[in-house]
């Protein structure tokens, strides 16, 4: 990713907050809430909720977190942060992490909440 601009950060930002929406966390897949079935719903999933985390995650967490990361450490901003062998261990991290979260939320927190029909 390095050197690939903003515009690419931005598109890998709400590619990542779409990802953690409806796989990881599936917020935006529960049934119920507080939108009308006839326009908040398509294909399973909340889309005001859908489109309003995707915006705040992207935004707030990814983007803003680059940003001041690269304020901070202004003298290593051109540097990339990791090796080619470094990307991957993060990716099996991110990814191990996500696997667990995910069952976690499907297996035990969702079993607790009764969902109401849409």
């Amino acid at each position: 990713m390095h050197g690939a601009g903003r515009p690419a950060l931005a598109v890998w930002a709400v590619a990542f907050a779409v990802l953690s929406e409806c796989l990881i966390v599936q917020t935006s897949l529960a049934p119920g809430g507080s939108y009308d079935a006839e326009w908040g719903r398509a294909l399973g999933a909340n889309r005001p909720y859908l489109v309003w985390a995707s915006g705040y995650e992207s935004g707030w967490a990814v983007l803003l977190g680059l940003q001041l990361t690269g304020l901070v450490f202004a003298g290593w901003r051109m540097q990339p942060w990791r090796s080619g062998r470094g990307m991957w261990a993060v990716a099996a991290v991110i990814a191990v992490g996500a696997a667990w979260t995910s069952h976690r939320r499907t297996h035990v927190v969702a079993p607790q909440f009764p969902h109401r029909p849409v």
